[in-house]
């Protein structure tokens, strides 16, 4: 039953809560396969409940974030590999779940050259933008 309050906790976006009952199921499982299953989805949750911390218009916060959160997602597909078996190798979460990581890798580097672009301009438009913001 708490598996299906964390599934569902986890499908109307309260990961918070999907990751303490995950937590909580980690002692109560009859096999190493359910431990890692369990496991990786504490971490997805967390890794999601880490961006939606994310607010408008702060990039640092943003980019510590996203940073947060890739670190749970590999930790968690590293669980997710772990729970795979020969008869049941998970290759479309795995593949899913590597996809994500690489959205957010993208996320985090338009950010940077975002704000690199910012900082620096190309010398072609800087004196351009110097004048229109009157420095």
């Amino acid at each position: 039953t708490a598996y299906r309050i964390a599934r569902q906790a986890s499908r109307m976006g309260n990961h918070g809560m999907a990751k303490e009952l995950y937590q909580s199921l980690l002692t109560q499982v009859a096999s190493e396969h359910f431990y890692f299953w369990l496991n990786s989805l504490k971490e997805f949750s967390h890794a999601e409940q880490c961006l939606t911390g994310l607010q408008e218009d702060d990039y640092s916060s943003a980019l510590s974030c996203i940073a947060e959160s890739l670190k749970s997602y590999h930790k968690g597909i590293a669980s997710l590999t772990a729970a795979s078996t020969p008869l049941n190798p998970l290759s479309f979460q795995c593949g899913f779940v590597k996809l994500r990581i690489d959205l957010l890798q993208a996320f985090s580097q338009l950010i940077c050259t975002c704000n690199s672009l910012k900082t620096s301009p190309p010398p072609a438009i800087a004196t351009t933008i110097a004048m229109t913001s009157g420095s």
